[in-house]
């Protein structure tokens, strides 16, 4: 059996396109009866992993991606299991489609989940204060009339 080292640098010389980029596109392990690993994958530029055909489970974990990571029009028969992921900027997820549930939590304690027409909102949980209490820390009740 060939080393990765000997792997790699065959791949290198034998599967570079006319840009200089290897490409493994297209291999079809549809025929073998084991299972596939690709971890541990060092890229210094971009890792492209489309049109991905998987008969069982695929796992994508402990990713570290310098700048974004996509992921779209993902077609899933089971679940579609994301956690503790770690954004520094946006994180946008639109257009689902779910059969089931659809499951985006971690509440804080002061924190409830509202219902609206087309979503559902995250909301902080009001406190209950008298006007005594108010008085004792500084203040003085002006509108009674509010509403929640």
């Amino acid at each position: 059996m060939k080393t990765i080292k000997e792997v790699k640098q065959w791949l290198l010389e034998n599967r570079k396109d006319t840009f200089g980029n290897l490409d493994l596109s297209g291999l079809d392990f549809s025929d073998f009866d084991g299972n596939v690993f690709i971890n541990n994958m060092k890229v210094k530029k971009t890792l492209n992993q489309s049109y991905q055909e998987v008969g069982d489970v695929l796992y994508q974990e402990f990713q570290k991606v310098d700048k974004d990571l996509f992921q779209h029009n993902q077609q899933v028969g089971g679940e579609l299991l994301q956690n503790n992921q770690k954004v520094k900027e946006n994180l946008f997820q639109s257009n689902q489609t779910v059969g089931k549930n659809f499951y985006n939590h971690k509440l804080n304690e002061d924190e409830y989940w509202e219902e609206k027409e087309s979503c559902v909102v995250r909301k902080k949980k009001l406190q209950t204060i008298t006007r005594k209490q108010l008085a004792e820390m500084g203040y003085k009740l002006e509108d009674d009339n509010y509403e929640i």
